[in-house]
């Protein structure tokens, strides 16, 4: 793989489950995240009432999207708020894809640990 190639792994074009055609960057590092975070109040989400909760990550979620949301353009070609929440969790989860442990999950999954030393293969 040459540089450009290389290069081009911080961008990815994907389609939506609900037909939306999206360009982001993609983070490669999660200081810009963590600082976002913080700069919208969310860095100790468990101490904050539900509805402010929700103004604090809708806030954040628009400004991560405002920033790394390549195509379309975030406030010029589309509003924010006309994105289906079931977009937004792909889009966040689109830019944060090489940050596993931001990784939005919209659907609860609980996974049972391998206990016994038992391997399937």
């Amino acid at each position: 793989m040459n540089i450009e190639e290389y290069k081009r792994k911080k961008f990815k074009t994907f389609i939506t489950g609900e037909g939306l055609k999206v360009t982001v960057k993609v983070l490669t590092s999660p200081l810009p995240f963590v600082k976002l975070l913080k700069k919208h109040g969310l860095e100790k989400p468990e101490n904050l009432a539900a509805e402010e909760l929700l103004e604090k990550s809708e806030a954040f979620q628009k400004e991560l999207f405002e920033k790394y949301v390549v195509s379309p353009k975030i406030g010029e070609e589309l509003a924010y708020e006309d994105i289906f929440d079931v977009d937004r969790a792909e889009i966040q989860n689109a830019i944060v894809e090489k940050l596993q442990w931001f990784r939005f999950q919209p659907t609860r999954t609980i996974q049972k640990p391998n206990v016994g030393g038992s391997h399937s293969r």
